[in-house]
């Protein structure tokens, strides 16, 4: 809607936003997924897996292997803006090449989504 009203000619009016994902979850809520919430142009590229207990790859945990499995399907989606777009972008193509660091934390994929999107903004913004 926002982008419709712009093109109206209201120039002056300013995009904000709510952010990739709320950085706090609920009270007692532990998701049995990993999911990367991912800015583009015409809306948003949510990439999800769940997790499954009895997958282990090395030395990773479940949720590492998990973001490791979502972040490789973001990379060769069109959608994925490449590694030097922002840190979050370098973090999604490390961790699907098999490095990374973190990726076992719960917060991972919100840090990683949410620096994509505020790149995302600042350089369609300006």
């Amino acid at each position: 809607m926002w982008n419709e009203v712009v093109a109206t000619g209201a120039g002056d009016l300013r995009f904000g936003d709510y952010g990739a994902v709320h950085p706090i979850a609920g009270p007692g809520f532990r998701s049995k997924h990993v999911a990367v919430k991912y800015s583009c142009p015409a809306g948003w590229v949510y990439s999800r897996d769940r997790l499954t207990e009895d997958e282990h790859s090395g030395a990773d945990s479940s949720p590492a292997h998990t973001l490791r499995r979502t972040c490789r399907r973001l990379v060769t989606s069109q959608h994925f803006a490449g590694p030097r777009f922002s840190w979050g972008d370098r973090e999604v193509a490390a961790a699907a090449d098999g490095r990374g660091n973190g990726l076992g934390r719960r917060s991972k994929s919100v840090t990683i989504a949410t620096s994509h999107h505020l790149a995302y903004l600042a350089a369609r913004y300006r």
